[in-house]
């Protein structure tokens, strides 16, 4: 009877600990693209970096995963680039890069070795220890496959809280200057016109579509004249009114900051609205401004 009972009550225990344990999977590399078909010659549609939690909604051949990212923007990508963990990176102490690029190294020292990663903006980490030595330099770090590395603490913000406002929001807009146009790109290793659009907004507690022809569309947005445009205003360009195919966002002085294929420098760069360059290309446009800005400033 003991045995009986003994074998119900460890039953129990594992059907507890399994519902208590829920593992999330996880991106577990810099940054993965994700195709519109399981191959690797396909169109990439977005991409998803370090530590962004996905789901798996379909398997295809090989190690091809269809997965869903949280704006649900969807996507194949291979399995070998993610990894299972019950929790990574959602209590404190954490730190987020918030550097372009932000190395993780083997030691407490740039001169030995290669880095471990090299991580986008954005990415977060779970902090093990920030040494309390004189320059207060470095913060070791725990990645998701559990290794041990270490990041300079110039690269990151510890215990990132708060949003930015739309003034602080439009000067980070100049941090990814130069950056190359990638299509499909949501990583400071190259954005896309609407990836780089959306992290920004993302900065300010907006979740804006993966997408300008959706992002146009969102009811986060109200309908300005282009006349009377300001800072952190979105102007959306196409063909025509329902071919939104391109947006940039107004930094003052008839200017924008863009990242296009099309546009003569096809990197994140300043462009003059005046250019002649525009109406060849987009021979509509159409703008959008925050329908409210969220007031508390990042610390």
């Amino acid at each position: 009877m003991l045995r009986k009972w003994m074998s119900f009550f460890c039953a129990c225990t594992v059907i507890v600990a399994s519902s208590a344990c829920y593992a999330d999977t996880y991106v577990n590399a810099p940054v993965v693209n994700l195709f519109e078909k399981g191959e690797d010659n396909a169109d990439v549609e977005t991409q998803a970096i370090y530590g962004t939690i996905v789901q798996v909604v379909a398997k295809g051949q090989g190690d091809w995963v269809k997965v869903a990212m949280p704006d649900q923007d969807q996507g194949w990508m291979k399995s070998s680039e993610l990894i299972e963990k019950v929790e990574y990176a959602k209590k404190a102490p954490i730190c987020k890069v918030s550097s372009v690029v932000a190395p993780v190294y083997r030691q407490a020292d740039t001169a030995v070795g290669l880095p471990l990663l090299k991580l986008p903006f954005e990415t977060r980490l779970e902090i093990v220890d920030q040494p309390d030595d004189s320059a207060r330099r470095w913060i070791q770090v725990r990645l998701l496959d559990g290794t041990l590395g270490w990041i300079q603490r110039g690269d990151v913000q510890v215990d990132p809280s708060g949003v930015l406002n739309m003034d602080q929001m439009v000067t980070l807009g100049y941090q990814f200057m130069g950056l190359p146009y990638i299509w499909g790109g949501t990583s400071s290793f190259g954005y896309d016109c609407s990836g780089y659009v959306q992290m920004l907004y993302r900065q300010m507690g907006v979740d804006l579509p993966r997408n300008s022809r959706e992002q146009v569309k969102s009811d986060a947005l109200v309908s300005v004249d282009l006349q009377d445009l300001k800072p952190g205003d979105l102007i959306f360009f196409g063909a025509n009114e329902s071919k939104n195919t391109h947006v940039a966002m107004y930094v003052g002085e008839g200017k924008v900051i863009q990242t296009g294929a099309r546009t003569p420098r096809p990197f994140l760069t300043v462009w003059s609205l005046q250019e002649n360059f525009w109406d060849r290309l987009y021979p509509y446009s159409t703008a959008r401004r925050l329908a409210a800005v969220a007031p508390t400033p990042q610390q």
